[in-house]
């Protein structure tokens, strides 16, 4: 009994402290301290086969926005490019070494086909094509209702990816198709990472 009421004593602070947590409600709802990501950036970099070879400025800015309807906004340039289209896709992991190759396939959580971002069947990474002008700049200005920065289709963390050619949207007529676009390799990529949480 004296070592219980010893030992009780000794640790008052942290048993304080965790019947406080667990008597405190979790809450889900609009009162919730659950943070929201809301706002969030990529700077993409050139491919390499080490991300501590590639060049320190980056050849893109994106900011990605989350709205309160759960569109997502994309908005940024990207550089040195070769003029035209080239595929746009958010891949499964945030890892840029091996030129890119380590970010995976496209973000396909639900298990679904390569398409075009307005199409019923598409991965949630599919953004389709991002076209460059004659100076090789892109400029990227999209909004999507698939992506997201929270939830399962949440990209945090994930990978950005443009690609050397145009995305045919699954429309090739090939396995490749619906699994790439047959965008060809991967020019540059870069990590969602978070600006703001409310």
């Amino acid at each position: 009994m004296a070592f219980s009421s010893l030992r009780c004593n000794f640790f008052l602070p942290f048993c304080f402290f965790l019947l406080l947590q667990l008597a405190s409600p979790v809450e889900n709802g609009p009162n919730s301290t659950i943070k929201r990501v809301v706002l969030a950036r990529v700077l993409i970099f050139r491919a390499s086969e080490s991300p501590d070879s590639m060049a320190s400025q980056p050849i893109g800015v994106v900011d990605i926005a989350e709205t309160d309807a759960g569109t997502a906004t994309l908005n940024g340039t990207i550089n040195g490019l070769s003029a035209g289209d080239h595929g746009f896709h958010f891949h499964q992991f945030g890892d840029l070494s091996k030129a890119c190759m380590a970010a995976g396939a496209h973000f396909n959580p639900h298990g679904k086909r390569h398409g075009a971002p307005n199409a019923a069947e598409r991965h949630v990474g599919d953004l389709g094509n991002v076209v460059a002008n004659a100076e090789g700049v892109a400029v990227v200005d999209i909004r999507d209702h698939v992506v997201a920065l929270n939830g399962v289709n949440n990209v945090v963390g994930r990978a950005l990816v443009v690609h050397d050619k145009g995305d045919d949207l699954g429309l090739g007529g090939n396995e490749e198709s619906t699994k790439t676009g047959n965008a060809g390799k991967r020019f540059g990529c870069g990590v969602v990472g978070v600006l703001k949480e409310q």
